[in-house]
């Protein structure tokens, strides 16, 4: 059964418009109740393969009518049915995550796009070398748009995996930088350890031949460094595993502030401008007293405006937690002994 885009009400006025408007919502609600039924009517001994085959081919139908989001709920239904071969799974998870990479919404697109990438491990060749390629090129437009440009650069790097390059290309994309005894350090290896650092350390460890050497002596100390202390048992003191399993929590925590908070913020114009009014004396020269125009300093404006949104939508997301569970505090027990309120 083949299911086309219904079509699109075209503007009229008074009852003409709304009798059209209403006669496409009834198509669509009875074109979605026929898919249903086609759905479970083939399900039962051997049904689930026909359904994910039928989600999978009018997923593909919904994506080039423009219906993403239908698309993406399809693909999904598809991929979980658990039928079909390593190659065909990952086929499927590249069409979730091409259709999320269409829409923006990259950290989605991100999680299909690696379960493809691993799936494309057990794949046939024919199946690796036709969508290997494109898989790795949307992780590193991901990343790109997200502002990981480093993690973009190890993702290109590590697309080789997909489709095996000829050893001479493998060193061009990701050089030996250092060899301790036996062991390669790569460039990915740096980059990774950059990763880690605030910006501003970051930019400057890099934008100098003196502070890339730089970086690159560290990164092989703190490799020597960290061996010696694992010889020495340190890894097994029970304050560093209390220490290494707080900055796990920390990290976890910080990704998932990054995802449900920081990267869900919009900058609304209007709404810019009034942040801007009421807060553009933190921009004015205390000597001159004079203020810049917005647009002379808008991407400060815009990242404070950011923090703030984020900030008080973190807030509503605490407040939201703790209402959700049963929770009891008991402040006055964190005072030390002899200070007011102290047990």
């Amino acid at each position: 059964m083949e299911l086309r885009e219904p079509p699109r009400p075209r503007r009229a006025a008074g009852a003409t418009g709304r009798n059209l408007l209403l006669f496409n919502t009834v198509l669509l609600a009875l074109l979605l109740a026929a898919l249903v039924w086609l759905r479970f009517d083939l399900a039962g001994p051997g049904g689930d393969g026909a359904a994910a085959q039928l989600d999978r081919a009018t997923a593909a139908k919904l994506k080039a009518a423009g219906l993403d989001d239908q698309a993406a709920h399809l693909y999904e239904r598809a991929l979980s049915a658990g039928e079909g071969s390593a190659g065909e799974r990952a086929e499927i998870a590249h069409g979730v995550g091409a259709t999320y990479l269409d829409q923006g919404r990259c950290e989605e697109a991100l999680r299909w796009l690696y379960q493809a990438e691993t799936l494309l491990e057990g794949a046939d060749g024919e199946v690796r070398d036709r969508i290997g390629g494109p898989v790795a090129e949307k992780i590193v437009a991901c990343l790109e748009r997200l502002g990981r440009s480093l993690a973009a650069k190890s993702a290109l790097a590590a697309s080789t995996r997909l489709a095996p390059p000829t050893a001479a290309t493998d060193t061009a994309s990701n050089p030996v930088v250092a060899r301790i005894g036996e062991r390669e350090l790569r460039r990915s290896d740096v980059d990774a350890a950059l990763e880690l650092l605030p910006p501003a350390a970051r930019a400057q460890l890099t934008a100098t031949a003196e502070g890339r050497a730089e970086l690159l002596r560290k990164v092989v100390a703190d490799d020597l460094l960290l061996a010696k202390a694992e010889r020495l048992g340190l890894d097994d003191d029970p304050q560093i595993r209390r220490q290494a399993e707080e900055m796990r929590k920390q990290a976890v925590l910080a990704a998932f502030i990054d995802r449900e908070v920081v990267s869900k913020i919009t900058v609304d114009a209007a709404d810019l401008e009034n942040f801007w009014t009421a807060h553009q004396d933190q921009w004015t020269n205390p000597e001159t007293e004079e203020t810049p125009e917005l647009e002379e300093v808008r991407s400060a404006v815009e990242a404070a405006y950011r923090r703030q949104k984020a900030e008080s939508a973190y807030r509503e997301m605490v407040t939201e937690a703790l209402a959700g569970a049963e929770v009891e505090l008991h402040p006055e027990r964190l005072a030390a002994e002899g200070e007011p309120n102290a047990p």
